[in-house]
């Protein structure tokens, strides 16, 4: 399994165990593609949850559209959080 030059890198400086989850960074490159083709996913990036846990966020045009109520909320055991960002829009 290919491992990020992030995931990497952070192993190197860090004292800490590590943990039997998958890092976030790694659950993000071989899903965001999938989340990517779905309907109403407009992007897919790393974020925390409320409480400090790394975590994929997915930002969504409708949160209650039909094609993402089926969205998980976790993958490989890291969080996936949901955010309404809406559909971008041209200034003129």
């Amino acid at each position: 399994m290919a491992r990020s030059i992030i995931a990497i890198v952070r192993g190197w400086f860090s004292s800490e165990e590590q943990p039997a989850v998958p890092a976030v960074e790694d659950v993000l490159t071989r899903n965001a593609e999938h989340f990517m083709r779905m309907k109403g996913v407009l992007s897919v990036g790393v974020g925390r949850t409320e409480d400090g846990r790394p975590a994929v966020v997915l930002g969504l045009a409708d949160p209650m559209a039909a094609s993402v109520k089926d969205l998980p909320s976790e993958i490989d055991g890291v969080p996936v959080i949901h955010r309404e960002i809406g559909r971008p829009e041209a200034r003129g």
